[in-house]
């Protein structure tokens, strides 16, 4: 975690120097979710004259205090996670399980509340097995977050995820 940390400013510059490189001065349409809708404001705020259209989806300009709070809860699940070590886990066990819940939490809050009751309502994960009947026992939308992020976080990084909270804030 000695590495600086990286703003949505600091990503846009690095992507304007590639598209330098490649010959690229002019951008048809600038788009991005989350983090890339904050990119693609940054793109237009920073370059102006070489983006012509822009499709933020889900970002905005600058975080405020719920949005901070919001995602440093992402954050919180891996810094407790026991093998997170301050950020010195590799070569040794990794904070899977904690990344894991940082996704869970992700995942909800990126598909809204109108996404889950939709898709799964109070359904229950397991035929004949009641959630309210024993702790054990999940609702399908708690299965699903689980399945999903827990694969997701075999293929992330741990610090890879803290960092992209510190730019999102």
């Amino acid at each position: 975690l000695d590495f600086p940390t990286l703003t949505v400013a600091d990503m846009v510059r690095a992507e304007r120097a590639l598209l330098r490189e490649l010959g690229i001065e002019k951008l048809l349409a600038v788009s991005g979710g989350s983090l890339g809708g904050m990119q693609a404001m940054e793109w237009a705020a920073a370059y102006p004259d070489m983006v012509e259209r822009l499709i933020p989806v889900l970002g905005v300009a600058e975080a405020d205090a719920w949005t901070i709070g919001r995602v440093e809860m992402w954050a919180q699940a891996i810094t407790l996670d026991p093998n997170w070590n301050n950020g010195d886990y590799y070569g040794k066990a990794e904070p899977t399980r904690g990344l894991a819940e940082a996704l869970k939490v992700v995942s909800l809050h990126a598909q809204g509340v109108e996404w889950a009751n939709k898709t799964f309502g109070r359904k229950w994960a397991e035929e004949g097995k009641n959630p309210l009947d024993a702790m054990g026992n999940k609702f399908a939308i708690e299965a699903a977050l689980e399945k999903g992020a827990t694969a997701r976080a075999a293929a992330s990084d741990a610090n890879h995820f803290l960092y992209l909270v510190k730019a999102n804030q």
